[in-house]
């Protein structure tokens, strides 16, 4: 079919202005993203964890580019849809005050406010010109798509390398400071403390890869902290304040913050006190603070900025 019909033209106009915008956001992340900095509310109730999470966001966005560029009459409705959870999305995010959408995945900083507009005034653009009443599908091959879709759900597991995905110990370049597991780079390393609970901290490969096992600690806590983080800062300070020397603690810094102002400004010291960083600028795809609590080999709890306001630090 031929977009003849009245207003067909500017049904298509508005659908591919907003495809376009779709997948430069789906870009974003597929290239130099991280699942870490994905809206809360998207992360929070993900059943698939913050990875598979990633990777299925990129894939159904480019998804939806690729239908609605080949068959607009098909990949509007869908792509209205994904819009509307996107105003959803940001709607709290602009009542909470929050600093970015997190809709690059981090790779850059969009204010909640002005994405909101942006998505919102596509979103009504797309149903203003009626597409159900005017849009027809261009003459472009069926293979197009085909091709297309293949592309966008093999594109976020080829392209995207986390130190979860890959195996063995973490190398760092001493020349490059490229980051690698096994013979593959990374462009991030990712943690996910909540899936350790239960389980002895030993026997984590995520953590091990980057730690060795005699560091860890076997009665004691391990932090993880960022040095421009406020949150992080109020929970070592009290630490530093309150440690009596009788657990062993291991401080876990990320260290892809480094060009933000230092806020951290007490540490606990002593002989029971071990630290790692990971290499600068690395991405490193977890919330800090936080505090995962080691009894007698296996991870008994794991505790974030919400659990220690819970209990008054």
């Amino acid at each position: 079919m031929s977009p003849k019909r009245p207003g067909s033209k500017l049904a298509l106009l508005a659908i591919y202005v907003a495809a376009a915008w779709l997948v430069a956001w789906a870009g974003l992340k597929l290239f130099v993203g991280n699942p870490q900095s994905l809206p809360a509310s998207v992360r929070d109730t993900s059943p698939f964890g913050p990875e598979l999470t990633f990777r299925l966001a990129i894939a159904i966005e480019l998804s939806i580019f690729c239908l609605a560029l080949v068959r607009p009459r098909w990949g509007w409705p869908p792509l209205a849809a994904l819009y509307a959870v996107f105003v959803a999305v940001l709607v709290p995010l602009v009542a909470a005050g929050a600093k970015s959408c997190g809709c690059g995945g981090g790779a850059i900083t969009m204010p909640p406010l002005l994405m909101l507009s942006i998505d919102a005034a596509l979103l009504v653009a797309v149903l203003a010109t009626r597409p159900w009443q005017s849009v027809a599908s261009p003459r472009l091959p069926a293979a197009l798509l085909v091709a297309g879709l293949a592309l966008s759900w093999a594109a976020p597991w080829a392209l995207i390398r986390s130190s979860s995905s890959t195996a063995g110990p973490i190398v760092v370049d001493a020349e490059t400071g490229q980051v690698r597991a096994g013979s593959k780079a990374i462009r991030y390393a990712f943690l996910d403390p909540d899936s350790w609970k239960g389980r002895p901290i030993v026997d984590v490969p995520e953590l091990t890869q980057w730690i060795g096992a005699e560091t860890l600690p076997v009665e004691g806590s391990i932090v993880f902290w960022r040095q421009s983080c406020p949150d992080c800062a109020a929970h070592l300070r009290k630490m530093a304040a309150e440690d009596a020397g009788g657990r062993q603690i291991l401080l876990v810094q990320a260290r892809d913050d480094l060009k933000s102002e230092r806020m951290v400004d007490a540490l606990p010291e002593g002989g029971h006190v071990t630290h790692f960083a990971f290499p600068e600028h690395l991405e490193c795809a977890f919330t800090t603070p936080c505090e995962v609590v080691i009894e007698a080999g296996n991870v008994a709890a794991v505790l974030y900025q919400k659990d220690f306001a819970a209990a008054g630090h």
